[in-house]
C-alpha cells in the first residue's frame, strides 16, 4: 500500500512553511528562537491536514513542549495513518549565524514503518553505492575506503569523505588523512552531510561518524528515496539511554541497522533550504530593489518561488463609504511562466491571481494590521492610498504564505505611514508588524 501522492505536495507546504517562519529570525544570534519559529509553523500546518499523523521522531519527550515531541497526535483525525519524523530546523547554529545549510526537514511514511529512534547517538555509514559488502559500519576505516575506491575506480586521494567536525572523531580523520582520503568537515547539519553522498555533484564519496540518532533515522528516509545505501547503531552512554531503550521496544542494543529496517515500505521525504548550502538553495530576500517606490522587495526560496512587490503611497481624497479611513490596494498577478509549476490554465491562473488579490485585501483592510486610520491627512479631503503590487513569477510552495512575506518585508521598508500634522509630512507608524508575521 502506498501513501496518496496527493500528499507529496501537502508535506513540502509544509516544510516550506516552517523554512519560511525560521528565515525570519536568520543571522538574529538565537537558535532557540529560529527553531520555535519552525516547530509552530510545522505543528499548525500538520494539525490542519487530513491525516492521523504521530510524532517518532521528534524534539524531545512531552515535557520539552512547545517542541514537536515523540508520541505527539497530529493532523485532523480524518484520513490514513502516518508515522512524521521531524526536524523542524536543523543547523539551528547556521541559520542563528546566518551560515549556509540550515534546513527544514520532514520525512513520512505509513503507520509503523519508521523507526521509532531514542534520543541518543548513533554510528552510521553512508554511500551512494547500494551493493552490499562494499562499505560496513563493522569494516575497519581502511577497509572502507579500499573497497570503495576499488569500486568506483578511484584512488584513494580522489575520493571525499564528509564527517562531523567533532573531537570524537580524531582516530577517524587521522586515518582518513593517512590514507590520503579528501576530508569534509562539517561543524552541524547530521541529515544533509548524510544527504551528500546521494549526487556524484556534491563531490563526497562517504558519510561516516557518530551523530544524533533521530537525524540518522530522517537521513535514512532521504537516502532510501536515492537508492542509496546505510547503516546505524545506536550507542547508549547510561543506563538510563538503555533502560528508555528497552521501553522503545529496542531488544538488541548493539544490532547495526539495515537502511530497510529504518524505513520501510512507502515514504515521503522533503527538504526546504533556509540558508544556500550545498544541498539546497536557500530563501533569498531582497528590499528596495525598486528605486522609483516607497518601499519594494523580491522573495525567492528555493529554485522554484520568486515574487516581487512594489508598495507606492498617494495623496487621494478617501472613499465617500470610509471617510476616516485611508485606502489600501492590493493587485496580484501571476505570470504565465508559473504555468508549469502551478500546473494551471490560463484562464485559472487569472482567476487565482483575482482570489489571491481580494484575501490579501481582506487580511490587510480588515485585521487592523495597519491602522487605516493613520492614514487620513485632512478628515473628509486627503488621505494616503497604499497601493501594493505584487508578481508572482515562479511558484511551488503556498501562494498566500509567500506573497504575504513579499508584502510584509516591502512594506517594512517604509517603516512607518507617512501622516499630516499643522501642514507637515510626519511619520506616524501604526503598523502591527507582529500581527503581519
Amino acid at each position: 500500500m502506498a501513501i496518496d501522492k496527493k500528499f507529496v505536495d501537502q508535506f513540502i507546504n509544509v516544510s516550506s512553511k516552517a523554512a519560511l517562519s525560521s528565515s525570519y529570525l536568520v543571522g538574529k544570534k538565537d537558535k532557540i528562537a529560529a527553531d520555535k519559529a519552525a516547530v509552530d509553523s510545522m505543528r499548525s500546518e500538520l494539525n490542519k491536514m487530513n491525516i492521523q499523523g504521530k510524532i517518532v521522531i521528534g524534539e524531545g519527550e512531552l515535557d520539552d513542549a512547545p517542541m514537536l515531541y515523540i508520541g505527539e497526535k497530529l493532523g485532523n483525525k480524518n484520513g490514513p495513518e502516518l508515522d512524521i519524523a521531524v526536524d523542524p530546523l536543523e543547523g539551528t547554529n547556521f541559520a542563528a549565524n546566518n551560515l549556509p545549510g540550515a534546513l527544514s526537514v520532514i520525512a513520512v511514511s505509513e503507520k509503523n514503518n519508521l523507526f521509532n529512534a531514542p534520543e541518543t547517538y548513533m554510528d552510521k555509514i553512508s554511500t551512494r553505492v547500494k551493493e552490499k559488502n562494499v562499505i560496513d559500519l563493522d569494516f575497519p576505516v581502511k577497509k572502507n575506503i579500499s573497497n570503495l575506491s576499488d569500486y568506483l575506480n578511484k584512488k584513494p586521494e580522489d575520493l571525499t569523505a564528509c564527517l562531523l567536525d567533532r573531537p570524537r572523531h580524531k582516530k577517524i580523520i587521522n586515518e582518513l588523512k593517512d590514507l590520503g582520503v579528501n576530508l569534509k568537515l562539517i561543524t552541524d547539519g547530521d541529515v544533509s552531510g548524510a544527504l551528500m553522498v546521494t549526487d556524484e555533484k556534491y563531490n563526497v564519496d562517504i558519510f561516516l561518524g557518530i551523530g544524533g540518532g533521530p537525524e540518522g533515522v530522517l537521513a535514512a528516509a532521504a537516502l532510501d528515496a536515492y537508492n542509496c545505501s546505510f547503516q546505524g547503531r545506536f550507542l547508549f552512554e547510561t543506563d538510563e539511554d538503555k533502560t528508555r531503550a528497552k521501553k522503545m521496544g529496542i531488544k538488541n542494543l548493539s544490532k547495526k541497522y539495515e537502511i530497510n529496517e529504518i524505513v520501510s515500505g512507502d515514504s515521503i521525504f522533503c527538504a526546504t533550504g533556509i540558508t544556500s548550502g550545498d544541498l539546497v538553495s536557500g530563501i533569498k530576500i531582497e528590499n528596495n530593489i525598486f528605486p522609483h517606490v516607497h518601499g519594494s522587495s523580491r522573495l525567492r526560496i528555493g529554485l522554484g518561488t520568486e515574487i516581487l512587490c512594489a508598495v507606492k503611497m498617494e495623496v487621494v481624497p478617501p472613499l465617500e463609504s470610509r471617510p476616516e479611513h485611508g485606502i489600501i490596494g492590493i493587485n496580484v498577478d501571476i505570470s504565465p511562466s508559473c504555468d508549469r509549476y502551478l500546473k494551471i490554465r490560463n484562464d485559472k491562473r487569472n482567476e487565482d491571481a483575482t482570489n489571491l488579490s481580494d484575501l490579501l485585501q481582506s487580511m490587510y483592510a480588515e485585521s487592523n494590521a495597519i491602522d487605516q486610520g493613520d492614514l487620513i491627512i485632512v478628515k473628509g479631503k486627503y488621505c494616503w492610498a497604499c497601493y501594493i503590487d505584487i508578481i508572482i513569477l515562479k511558484a511551488d510552495c503556498s501562494l498566500l504564505d509567500a506573497t504575504s512575506i513579499a508584502t510584509y518585508i516591502a512594506l517594512k521598508c517604509i517603516e512607518s505611514i507617512f501622516n499630516v500634522k499643522n501642514g507637515k509630512i510626519i511619520k506616524n507608524s501604526k503598523i502591527d508588524w507582529n500581527y503581519l508575521c
